[in-house]
């Protein structure tokens, strides 16, 4: 088993085809390769690797420092490969339950312990489900009881255009 590290994101993605195939799965290491490979110029820095054992890549994993390591797919073997290879990250994304396989790996190799920050779940669209049709629906004014909440509407909708203007995105209340 190799860890081949490699500098086109075009022959990564070429590369890693297979084992990152579950689209919903990889989507984080698919889409910033996709931008290495799109716009090159976005990122200062770039660090890709494969994990090739017998000629077939086996694991995949990138990284855009100072941001963390992007681990796609792999055996635990693979997982572990990169582990050694990657050199100190901040962290690790992944899907479980490779990432967890990747992070203790990454612990017992670089004697250092870590902490999950976030959790997220992956969403693959399987159908398209046709949504009922309302049947003799008309717009309604609001009701006398949301009458106190327009201030509270008023505010968060300036705040949110001054968020936008200064683009940063709105937030909560």
């Amino acid at each position: 088993m190799e860890v081949v590290k490699l500098a086109d994101p075009v022959e990564f993605l070429e590369r890693a085809e297979l084992v990152l195939a579950d689209e919903a799965r990889h989507n984080l290491i698919l889409g910033i390769a996709a931008t290495l490979r799109d716009n090159p110029a976005l990122y200062d820095e770039r660090q890709l690797w494969l994990v090739v054992e017998e000629g077939e890549v086996v694991g995949a994993a990138l990284r855009t420092p100072p941001y963390n390591v992007v681990v796609g797919g792999g055996s635990n073997e693979a997982l572990d490969a990169l582990a050694r290879e990657v050199g100190e990250v901040p962290g690790a994304v992944g899907v479980v339950p490779e990432i967890e396989v990747f992070v203790a790996a990454y612990e017992r190799v670089h004697a250092v312990r870590s902490e999950p920050q976030v959790k997220q779940g992956v969403y693959a669209l399987d159908a398209v489900v046709p949504a009922a049709t309302p049947r003799g629906g008309r717009a309604r004014r609001d009701s006398g009881r949301s009458a106190a909440a327009r201030p509270l509407v008023g505010r968060v909708r300036r705040r949110g255009a001054r968020r936008a203007r200064a683009g940063r995105g709105a937030e909560r209340p």
